[in-house]
């Protein structure tokens, strides 16, 4: 495993129903990867369902930090070619009430960015030619990849 590793898992504060235990199994799993060494740390965030870009909201702290996350999530799904169009829905909703139009990211349920330093080196979820790949399945393939390595220990996934 590359030095300084680090994964960041962005979870909804009041995830839909249904969603609760992959959280936890995400957050189960991240905590075996620490233990194990496969990864050097790993952080939670909580974020909201979504951001409006144009909203007074979006140029706090909070939400300057939330859309430059964004950005950097593009740019590596476009440096990479995988697309995360489908799971960041990107859209503009029209109000008939205050007669304006927002631009508005709708955000996944949950997301992992994975660190070497200070660059982003993978993103799920996201969609490539083989197919949608979920944090679940990253999480499995972090375990995996350390699994094959000679004389590595295998992190336990329950």
């Amino acid at each position: 495993m590359s030095a300084n590793r680090t994964l960041t898992l962005f979870v909804r504060s009041l995830a839909p129903e249904g969603t609760g235990g992959n959280q936890r199994t995400a957050l189960d799993r991240l905590e075996s990867l620490s233990d194990q060494g496969v990864v050097d740390d790993y952080e939670i965030r909580v974020w909201g369902d979504r951001i409006a870009h144009d909203e007074p909201i979006a140029r706090t702290g909070a939400g300057r930090r939330l859309r430059d996350r964004l950005a950097e999530f593009e740019a590596w799904a476009d440096r990479n070619e995988r697309d995360i169009g489908r799971f960041f829905r990107r859209e503009r909703i029209d109000s008939a009430v205050t007669q304006t139009t927002r631009e508005v990211t709708t955000l996944p349920t949950m997301a992992l960015a994975e660190y070497e330093g200070e660059e982003l080196v993978y993103l799920t979820p996201n969609e490539g030619e083989t197919g949608a790949e979920s944090v679940l399945d990253r999480l499995d393939t972090l375990a995996s990849e350390q699994a094959e390595t000679p004389g590595a220990a295998v992190p336990a996934l329950d």
